[in-house]
């Protein structure tokens, strides 16, 4: 190769490739020749495709082997022959001049030079376009993630990636106890050093890099922080880098805005690794440049990016705020070296798409605590009406919950393939809450009622009894007053003899005190109502009815009030019969089967809600809590096959809580082993899941609910 120049000289200068000698050509061309880099070979050597050469020349006595690649794709150069011999793209036959030669020579290196400038446009918009794309992956990413703490931590690699640089960190705008802005310190990375991290809360205001960018709205690109102007209202606060040893330099400062362009967080990029060219090669700083401050070390090239940043911890003094603008220009006419405009664009746009995303995932937090607040209101306020059950809602979805999450560490039986995922596990839970929902449809003195006779028609009847006995003590006294029978004497003696019966004596009527037929037939008289009261209050009670029991209200209907009475004369109607004819619990049939309707009540309203697709199931599983495997449950008498696996580990926890929770006016709670007991003859029988019944017994899962 012929090079004479230096070498600074030669990195504009054009590489000729000449196959042949240079001696062919005469001296004149030979000093034209000599312009440039000429590199000499006798074949045209298999590198000859490197992107280098301008030109190729082929001399008069060169003799090649194979023929000139003409047809070589994306061919930077021309083939200029001056060998009758050897085809190629310009021919230049001998004899030629100067000025020939010259225009030859200079339309194949403007060739090459407008072939390289559409190489370089063109992998300048590829570098464009793959930052767009990996933008809009980043976006897609981002949307995608709604987990906060995950979706902080993807913002900051994501722009570490993008921006090419050492740190990040990640502030958030938030409310404090007062209701006033400040900014918190969520999230920090960087890949040269690490440390322990704490979250930090602090007053938005001018003095700090951040509580600027939060007020302002301005992107601070900072070519040296330890450089800042002394008027601008922020400045930098050495010390976290003096305590870690560490060297901050370039900072760029972002706002994160929302679709309302309302700034919502500030993103801070630290200390770039340099920028990135057209050929795609890095041009880094050193570790002296940026890093930790080692005087004297030598030079070392970063070539990482991995964890975490540092937190830059800004005070400073107060100015205006016109010379940022100047700051941000000086900045990007840093060589290189500092965060470019392309870059600052990019991460520019990162802010933006983090600000939707975190606004979506904080709206979407919202959300969920107002449904929580939502389900929780409702399920007090269902429970509010009846007093007695308050906190079974709760149990159960505890209990369903508990019973689903055991579930899915089995790895053995007919379940061991059964998983409930986390929004599975959510469907379940607010199902649970929800599965008595519908007692809202249920009447109240049906919903509440204790004991076979509502309390006002029970206290009907009680009155009715005393106005008899006041109606038959009224007349007795009446007729024996008006009786010529007795003198006043033995009047006031009969009276007086009454009045020494004690009420709950038993046969008072054939006490031998009674004296005569008439005390001993009023006796008798309010005996037998005094029974019918006793039998009254006995039949009333939510228990097994007794066959006694049955003879004496069918005398209670039996019996005629006197005339005078305004209302019905059957001391007992046939409605009141049956009601105390009730053989189990309180309810007449109808009243039972408005009480089930409740299952019905509750589906209808839930599949009015507009549930999410991981919710749907909803209305379905709180809807089938009361059906059993035999078709014997309700509302619609399913089977087995046709329950959902989520209402049948509801059905368990139901009935348990039911059986062991605190009395209730219709029946008293039971041990835990009775419970279990009874569930487990339920599974004997065919009407609950026995394996679902195994391992909520064997997990133990009921002692979350026990006292």
């Amino acid at each position: 190769m012929n090079n004479n120049s230096t070498n600074d000289q030669s990195i504009n200068q054009p590489t000729i490739l000449l196959i042949g000698r240079l001696s062919d050509f005469e001296p004149a061309l030979r000093v034209r020749l000599n312009q440039f880099i000429i590199i000499e070979a006798q074949q045209l050597p298999e590198d000859y495709h490197r992107p280098e050469l301008s030109a190729v020349l082929i001399s008069p006595s060169a003799k090649l082997v194979s023929p000139l690649p003409l047809n070589q794709p994306n061919r930077r150069f021309f083939y200029i022959s001056f060998n009758e011999s050897v085809r190629a793209d310009i021919y230049l036959a001998s004899p030629f001049s100067i000025e020939q030669f010259e225009n030859t020579l200079n339309v194949a290196l403007d060739f090459n030079r407008t072939k390289l400038e559409l190489i370089s446009a063109g992998r300048k918009y590829g570098l464009v376009e793959s930052e767009r794309q990996k933008l809009s992956e980043i976006g897609v990413a981002l949307s995608a993630e709604k987990n906060l703490d995950k979706l902080l931590s993807m913002v900051l690699e994501q722009g570490r990636q993008l921006g090419r640089c050492q740190g990040a960190s990640l502030y958030l705008v938030e409310k404090n106890s007062q209701g006033d802005d400040e900014l918190v310190f969520k999230l920090t990375q960087n890949s040269l050093i690490d440390f322990d991290f704490q979250e930090v809360r602090f007053p938005i205001t001018n003095q700090s890099l951040a509580g600027f960018v939060a007020n302002t709205g301005e992107i601070l690109n900072i070519e040296d922080v330890y450089k800042l102007d002394s008027s601008f209202p922020f400045s930098f606060d050495k010390s976290f880098d003096i305590k870690m040893k560490y060297r901050t330099k370039e900072l760029l400062v972002l706002p994160m805005k929302n679709h309302k362009q309302k700034i919502i967080g500030v993103l801070q990029f630290i200390n770039t690794f340099g920028r990135i060219d057209v050929e795609g090669s890095i041009h880094s700083r050193s570790f002296a440049d940026s890093g930790k401050d080692r005087a004297g070390e030598q030079s070392e090239v970063i070539d990482s990016i991995n964890a975490r940043d540092l937190p830059a911890a800004n005070t400073g003094n107060n100015s205006s705020t016109k010379n940022v603008d100047s700051q941000r220009r000086l900045s990007r006419s840093s060589k290189g070296l500092g965060f470019s405009p392309s870059i600052e664009g990019l991460l520019a746009g990162l802010a933006s798409q983090a600000a939707v995303a975190i606004d979506n995932s904080h709206l979407i937090e919202n959300i969920q605590n107002l449904f929580e607040g939502f389900v929780s209101a409702s399920v007090n306020a269902i429970e509010s009406r009846d007093p007695v059950t308050s906190g079974h809602s709760f149990r159960v979805a505890e209990l369903t919950t508990g019973l689903a999450e055991m579930l899915n560490k089995e790895t053995a039986g007919v379940h061991r393939n059964l998983s409930f995922s986390v929004e599975k596990l959510k469907e379940l839970r607010y199902a649970s809450l929800l599965h008595d929902f519908g007692k809202v449809g249920v009447k109240e003195n049906v919903l509440l009622k204790a004991n076979k006779l509502h309390a006002s028609r029970f206290d009907y009847l009680v009155l009715k009894i005393e106005w008899q006995k006041q109606l038959l003590e009224k007349r007795f006294y009446e007729q024996l007053i008006q009786s010529n029978e007795y003198s006043q004497h033995e009047k006031v003696a009969l009276i007086a003899q009454l009045k020494t019966f004690d009420p709950k004596e038993p046969n008072r009527a054939n006490n031998a005190r009674a004296s005569t037929s008439e005390i001993r037939d009023f006796l008798r008289q309010l005996e037998q109502l005094d029974e019918f009261k006793s039998v009254l209050m006995n039949a009333n009670q939510p228990t097994v009815s007794q066959q006694k029991l049955s003879v004496d209200l069918h005398d209670m209907v039996n019996y005629k009030m006197d005339s005078d009475f305004p209302f019905e004369l059957s001391l007992l109607s046939e409605s009141d019969f049956l009601s105390l004819s009730i053989k189990k619990g309180s309810l007449t049939e109808s009243e039972r089967q408005e009480i089930q309707s409740h299952v019905v009540h509750t589906q209808a309203f839930l599949k009015r809600i507009p549930w999410t697709d991981e919710l749907a199931g909803i209305p379905s599983i709180a809807g089938a809590h009361h059906e059993k495997l035999d078709g014997s449950g309700y509302p619609h008498g399913l089977k087995d096959s046709e329950i959902p696996i989520a209402s049948k580990i509801m059905t368990i926890a139901d009935v348990f809580d039911a059986l062991t929770a605190q009395d209730r006016p219709y029946k008293r709670a039971v041990g835990l082993a009775l419970a279990l007991d009874i569930l487990s003859d339920e599974a004997k029988k065919g009407k609950v899941d026995k394996n679902l019944l195994k391992t909520f017994i064997d997990s133990g899962i009921y002692h979350r609910v026990l006292p």
